[in-house]
């Protein structure tokens, strides 16, 4: 069994290794921040010292003209590994794009984080490097709009960086602390497409299935203040959970089902490709979209 699980982590990796490059190759749009929006400077991991880059609102309205414009819950997008917002086939422009023209938003309410510089890969300590980019463009994006809370969309690494964020990991590389204060509550809807919920190989610390990171970051409830939650009948921190990914995609292929997330309102695996091609369908095939759509805006941002 350990033979055959090292032949398949050597094979996605290999793969992982040969397409990352191509990850960051794609057409890169021009897309901006609203020119009163001060982004945050990025703390860790790739990009460190350089304001984070990204896109978000409509650069032609000011902080008060978004405030009036939104109507639904903003969305926040969150990329994967060796990625960049601003890239179109593993970046979120095209989310965003369906989002506006299927979906009913607009780009006020659209927002997305590149917390990886150029979009470069870091298999080091991906979580405990980016946490705090992710945790000040939040902060930064609910404060310029003014709401309590927002809608995530994750992808890959974005996922499980996503779920420490609200769990309080702190940005301390030499060890592993929970000590931030928890933001359960700034979340209405979390959709977690093709991630490592459950871990992905034990080649890798942070992705071990029984390592220290997995095993605290799951705990004994995976989705706090979700459906199951008896806490989410008590305060105003319910939570609807979406989890999907794709069958024998290049994460699902080192721990099977490890994109669902137990307790979720909707875990579904879906067969639209293998490998890199299923991990990126997962941004842009109709039947994701379709089938987390209707999971968000379910909560007011007031």
């Amino acid at each position: 069994m350990f033979n055959l699980f090292n032949e398949v982590f050597q094979k996605v990796a290999e793969q992982a290794s040969h397409f990352a490059g191509m990850f960051t190759k794609g057409v890169k749009k021009k897309l901006y921040f609203p020119k009163d929006f001060e982004r945050p400077i990025d703390q860790g991991g790739p990009g460190e010292g350089k304001p984070l880059g990204g896109f978000g609102g409509n650069c032609k309205l000011n902080q008060k003209q978004h405030q009036q414009k939104i109507k639904k819950t903003p969305v926040i997008l969150v990329h994967g590994n060796s990625s960049h917002a601003e890239l179109c086939e593993w970046g979120m422009v095209k989310l965003r794009n369906r989002l506006i023209t299927q979906g009913g938003y607009c780009h006020s309410e659209i927002w997305a984080i590149s917390y990886l510089g150029e979009g470069e890969l870091d298999m080091s300590c991906a979580h405990q490097d980016n946490i705090d980019d992710l945790r000040l463009f939040i902060h930064a994006v609910m404060t310029y709009l003014n709401v309590k809370k927002v809608d995530i969309i994750a992808h890959s690494l974005g996922v499980t960086l996503t779920r420490a964020w609200m769990k309080g990991l702190s940005k301390d590389n030499k060890k592993l602390r929970w000590d931030e204060p928890a933001q359960y509550d700034k979340v209405g809807t979390f959709v977690s497409l093709g991630a490592g919920n459950q871990g992905t190989s034990g080649f890798i610390k942070e992705w071990d299935p029984n390592g220290r990171f997995i095993t605290e970051l799951n705990g004994n409830n995976q989705a706090p203040y979700g459906k199951n939650d008896s806490k989410s009948l008590k305060d105003e921190k319910k939570i609807t959970y979406v989890a999907i990914w794709a069958k024998n995609d290049l994460i699902d292929m080192l721990n099977p089902e490890t994109g669902k997330l137990i307790g979720a309102d909707l875990n579904l695996e879906l067969k639209i490709g293998t490998g890199l091609k299923g991990h990126k369908a997962l941004l842009h095939d109709k039947k994701v979209f379709e089938a987390f759509l209707p999971f968000l805006n379910r909560t007011s941002f007031q």
